[in-house]
C-alpha cells in the first residue's frame, strides 16, 4: 500500500507558461512539475490503482482548462482553474472505484481544481492584479508515488487527440 496520487499533466507549451509565471512572479526558475491532482489516496493498492486508471484512460482525450484567478490555498498560491463540464465528467468517472481512500481535499466535496505555484510565504498582489485568464492544454495523466523526499512517477498516460 502507498500514498498515490493521480494527475493531469500539461503539453509543453502549458507546462512553459507555468514555469514562466512562477520566475516571473516569484523568481522560482525550479520545475515542481506542474499538474492539476484530482485523485489523493493516502494508502492504495498500486496495480489496482494501476488498473483502474488504465481503464479509465481509454475514456478520455485532450482537454483544455481555463485558469480563472490566483488564490491562496492552504499553505500556497496557486492558479486556480475553472471547475469545467470536461473537468467534472472526468472526475465523476474515474471516481466510480476507492471514493473512500482518497484524502480530504479531493473528495468531491473539498475538490477545487489548481496548480500550484509556490508557498503562500510569498506576497501575490502583484500577480493577483496583472493575471488575465490563462488557456491551458492538458494532454498525459499521471500516477505519481509521494515519498517523503517528493515524488516519482509510476505510469504516464498519454491521451487521445480530441476530435
Amino acid at each position: 500500500m502507498k500514498e498515490l496520487v493521480v494527475m493531469w499533466v500539461f503539453d509543453d507549451e502549458s507546462y512553459q507558461k507555468i514555469l514562466n509565471i512562477r520566475k516571473h512572479y516569484f523568481n522560482q526558475s525550479t520545475d515542481n512539475h506542474p499538474h492539476i491532482t484530482f485523485a489523493h489516496y493516502l494508502s492504495i493498492d498500486e496495480q489496482l490503482l494501476i488498473e483502474h486508471t488504465d481503464a479509465f484512460i481509454k475514456e478520455v482525450e485532450a482537454f483544455e482548462v481555463v485558469c480563472e484567478s490566483v488564490m491562496t490555498l492552504n499553505k500556497y498560491v496557486v492558479l486556480k482553474t475553472s471547475y469545467t463540464n470536461k473537468l467534472k465528467d472526468y472526475y465523476a468517472l474515474f471516481h466510480k472505484k476507492f471514493t473512500n481512500l482518497l484524502n480530504e481535499y479531493t473528495t468531491s466535496e473539498n475538490f477545487i481544481p489548481h496548480i500550484t505555484l509556490t508557498s503562500s510565504e510569498h506576497p501575490i498582489n502583484e500577480v493577483i492584479n496583472a493575471f488575465k485568464s490563462l488557456r491551458l492544454k492538458i494532454d498525459k495523466c499521471e500516477i505519481s508515488w509521494i515519498k517523503e523526499t517528493g515524488f516519482e512517477i509510476i505510469k504516464t498516460y498519454h491521451l487521445k487527440k480530441a476530435g
